[in-house]
């Protein structure tokens, strides 16, 4: 499953159905957890030239695959967030055409041709407000996504560009160097290198806890909606005051427990994140504490 269908099923999933009852975070959860925490920088850092060039091309690709994934995961955030502020809308739209349709019951008693009129003008009115809603949704999906089409492909022509400019300059620099100056440029290949793989690390965990916060988002709309719902039915007589207390109460208990557990999940995370962070310093410099005897 790739990053993508994994964020959205976060958001879609753990985030907005636990709010109905409908599954149960905490399985979901465990396996992505464990996922980030033991992400790969296992293994020691290479000390041969050719085997330390590519470790240098393969972070730098990590790092640049990130950057893709960054732009990616905010776009999907934003989609996201409109997707439940549209619902919100519409759901607006419904309650005017209820409303206006019991204005209408009571002003035909008096006068029906001019309530009927009225109420005409009305539901035209609501129904061009509903098209503007849809049409602008539509269009700031059609912005988003043409945003990250571009911002993308520029990622990625930079990453071809930078690495493959990288390949052919320090292959030529392995040709030429011997001894003491092959050694020291190695350790400049392996600092590069851990630059790069640190910034992947860093985003990586930083697009999973991005997520998170993202569903705490939704979740606060998702919920208010839900409760605007049920502030209807009670409005309508379709349910006692009684019912709407217990169903506002379950609402805002479900919302709370949700939140308390993403941010105990995003606090899993930059714990896991750190650790890794840790790993690869410790790495590094296990490594180049070997090369630099070399010198000596």
């Amino acid at each position: 499953m790739d990053r993508k269908k994994k964020f959205m099923m976060g958001l879609t999933i753990t985030g907005i159905l636990t709010i109905g009852g409908l599954v149960n975070p905490i399985t979901l959860e465990n396996t992505r957890i464990e996922a980030a925490s033991n992400a790969d920088t296992s293994g020691s850092i290479p000390k041969q030239e050719k085997e330390i060039l590519r470790y240098l091309s393969n972070s730098m690709l990590d790092y640049y695959q990130e950057e893709k994934q960054t732009v990616k995961t905010e776009i999907e955030s934003l989609i996201l967030v409109e997707e439940v502020t549209k619902k919100s809308h519409l759901f607006k739209i419904t309650e005017q055409r209820y409303e206006a349709l019991q204005v209408y019951k009571e002003e035909k008693k008096k006068n029906a041709t001019k309530a009927k009129q009225t109420y005409n003008k009305k539901l035209s009115n609501i129904d061009t407000e509903q098209t503007n809603i849809e049409k602008n949704f539509e269009k700031k999906i059609a912005q988003l996504n043409d945003s990250q089409s571009k911002q993308v492909a520029s990622i990625g022509k930079s990453m071809e560009y930078n690495i493959s400019s990288m390949q052919k300059e320090e292959s030529k620099r392995i040709e030429m160097n011997a001894g003491t100056d092959e050694i020291m440029n190695n350790i400049n290949l392996i600092n590069k290198a851990v630059k790069f793989k640190k910034q992947a690390i860093q985003l990586n965990f930083d697009n999973d806890i991005k997520g998170k916060e993202i569903e705490i988002k939704i979740l606060g709309l998702t919920t208010s909606l839900e409760k605007d719902k049920w502030n209807s039915q009670y409005k309508r007589g379709s349910i006692s005051k009684t019912v709407l207390k217990n169903k506002i109460s379950n609402l805002e208990l479900k919302e709370k427990t949700e939140k308390n557990r993403l941010n105990s999940v995003i606090s899993t995370m930059e714990k896991a994140k750190n650790i890794q962070l840790q790993s690869l310093f410790e790495q590094k410099e296990q490594t180049v504490k070997e090369l630099d005897k070399l010198i000596k």
